[in-house]
């Protein structure tokens, strides 16, 4: 596949912007490549290639790429950074005025499910069940 390279004239007051435009837009890119990745991980074959609809991405790349969300550290990078982002959504919602007064059941189901507060895997719809009733039984919830 050739390569293309240009340049761009970019207004000095604007070069900021678009460049915060592409950053954001690869962001993106990644992050849908991510959830391809996790979504089909259990069926090496289908990963095994990158989308059609991104042909342009050559082998020696995605193999990388593939490799590299599934490692373990980038698996728990992730993690921590969704329970970051519940401790915030916690505290904002809740009368809380120190994060480390938040219980880790609240953060563990919060950093769970997703934007519509909904679980998109039945065990853990469960084990959040199970915590909800634990807690109603030693009258924390």
């Amino acid at each position: 596949m050739p390569v293309y390279k240009t340049t761009f004239d970019v207004d000095q007051h604007s070069w900021k912007n678009v460049l915060s435009a592409i950053a954001a837009n690869c962001r993106a890119f990644r992050k849908a490549l991510t959830r391809y990745i996790h979504a089909y991980k259990s069926d090496p074959d289908i990963i095994s290639r990158p989308p059609a609809i991104y042909s342009f991405i050559e082998q020696e790349h995605w193999d990388a790429f593939v490799k590299h969300r599934l490692t373990k550290d980038f698996q728990i990078k992730m993690i921590k950074k969704s329970i970051d982002g519940a401790e915030d959504e916690v505290a904002e919602g809740e009368d809380v005025d120190d994060v480390d007064e938040i219980d880790r059941s609240i953060l563990w189901k919060k950093s769970r499910q997703n934007k519509n507060g909904e679980y998109d895997n039945e065990d853990i719809e469960e084990q959040a069940a199970m915590i909800v009733k634990i807690l109603q039984t030693i009258g924390l919830c």
